[in-house]
């Protein structure tokens, strides 16, 4: 009897073992855009949700899609096959450069900005002096409109940093407003009592509960990697999914859980 359960053991190992590989085959969703039906649970695919190549998907629609993860195969956004009934992936963004920011003229700020751009505590942006001297006379404010309202919000500064705090940006009247209907951005400078339009920007501000989420994802399917490539495949998924971002900013916010 021994024998048997000995070797009733070693099965249910193997068994275990077995399907383990297959879930570290299996792709992960990281963010879904729309839906897609995974047929064989007769359920849409949400945040965490595992699958195979074998598996059966319906797009609900041409512009449904997902971000997933593979730990071979790496980042992935997967789409509906050109024709229909069949998935398609499509290799991410990757290998997103590192360029440090030397604020030195509007056009600087202007590719530092403009387009979507990612608030997760706060950014600190180094600008010459020379081109913006920072003092209570001279310094740059962003203007947004809230419910009909023109916000102008001065921006903090210490020496030659400008400091954007996202609690301090998102107040009107000492109140925290709603991140959600600001769409839209603006940035100026002002210099002796003249102000100097910069850039329009679309900010975001993410859910950071479900971002967090999405980041644990990535770092724990590709475990597997050295520190210096995950962080890459972060950047590069926010990027692509998000919009631009500080970098020291979010690696602040990444340390708080990774």
């Amino acid at each position: 009897m021994k024998k048997i359960a000995g070797i009733a053991g070693v099965i249910a190992f193997l068994f275990a073992g077995i399907l383990t590989l297959k879930a570290q085959g299996d792709y992960t969703v990281i963010k879904v855009y729309g839906n897609i039906m995974l047929k064989k649970d007769n359920k849409n695919l949400t945040q965490g949700d595992r699958f195979s190549d074998k598996d059966v998907l319906i797009f609900q629609s041409k512009e449904s899609k997902a971000a997933v993860v593979h730990p071979e195969k790496g980042r992935l956004m997967l789409t509906e096959a050109s024709g229909g009934g069949k998935a398609n992936f499509v290799p991410a963004m990757s290998n997103v450069s590192t360029r440090g920011v030397n604020v030195t003229t509007a056009s600087d700020l202007v590719n530092e900005f403009q387009g979507s751009y990612i608030f997760f505590n706060q950014v600190k942006l180094k600008v010459n002096s020379k081109s913006y001297p920072l003092s209570e006379q001279s310094f740059f404010f962003i203007r947004y409109k809230y419910k009909g309202e023109e916000i102008n919000k001065k921006l903090a500064y210490s020496s030659d940093t400008v400091v954007i705090d996202k609690n301090e940006l998102l107040k009107v009247d000492g109140k925290a407003v709603e991140a959600s209907v600001i769409v839209e951005m603006k940035l100026y400078f002002m210099n002796n009592k003249k102000s100097t339009y910069i850039c329009t920007f679309n900010p975001v501000f993410p859910d950071m509960a479900s971002l967090q989420k999405e980041i644990e994802i990535i770092s724990q399917t590709m475990n597997n990697k050295d520190k210096i490539f995950l962080l890459d495949e972060i950047e590069a998924y926010l990027l692509e999914n998000y919009g631009k971002f500080d970098k020291t900013d979010l690696r602040c916010w990444l340390n708080t859980f990774l």
